[in-house]
């Protein structure tokens, strides 16, 4: 009798192992079902409400991205990206004072970041870098500072290609190849 029993407790705990697959699959439709569960399960996840919103703002909803990134930048002040996202999706609303203002935010927190030096320079160097290049602004400055990233972390491949990109605006297209071909 006890060598049935184990069959058919087995097969009850597959079916609801494969209810509770199934359950869990519906959260993961797409990028914004995926990270609206994350946020809703922790609202304190910063990761979570960032990629929510570059899902949102993907979809072409707008706001609820904004309100996401907003979501961040009240749990992390410092999270200086959310501005330059935030700027994008206004700069395609065609916001562009409003947009110039949040690219601005995110300029100077990096400034801060940069003269704070530590681990967070790098990153900092390398995103105001960025932006610079992405705005086709400060372009000597862009360079100098695509340098420092790549001084501070010389196998990071995306400081590595900033470098080159910052390179190749500035019209120094073989020194842009030199670091491509790396």
């Amino acid at each position: 009798h006890a060598a049935r029993i184990g069959p058919i407790v087995a097969i009850i705990f597959i079916l609801g192992f494969m209810n509770a697959a199934r359950l869990q699959a519906s959260y993961w439709q797409d990028g914004i079902t995926l990270w609206q569960h994350a946020v809703d399960v922790n609202p304190r996840n910063s990761r979570a409400q960032t990629n929510l919103g570059t899902s949102l703002a993907s979809a072409g909803r707008s706001a609820e991205a904004i309100a996401a990134y907003d979501a961040v930048l009240k749990l992390l002040p410092n999270f200086h990206c959310c501005y330059v996202h935030i700027g994008e999706i206004l700069a395609t609303q065609g916001r562009t004072e409003v947009a110039q203002a949040s690219f601005n935010k995110a300029i100077e927190g990096y400034k801060q970041d940069l003269s704070a030096g530590g681990p967070q320079a790098s990153v900092a160097a390398y995103h105001l870098a960025k932006l610079y290049v992405d705005q086709n602004r400060n372009l000597d400055e862009a360079l100098v500072l695509a340098g420092q990233a790549v001084q501070a972390a010389p196998n990071q491949p995306v400081y590595l290609h900033l470098l080159a990109r910052c390179n190749e605006r500035a019209g120094r297209k073989d020194e842009a190849l030199r670091i491509t071909a790396e």
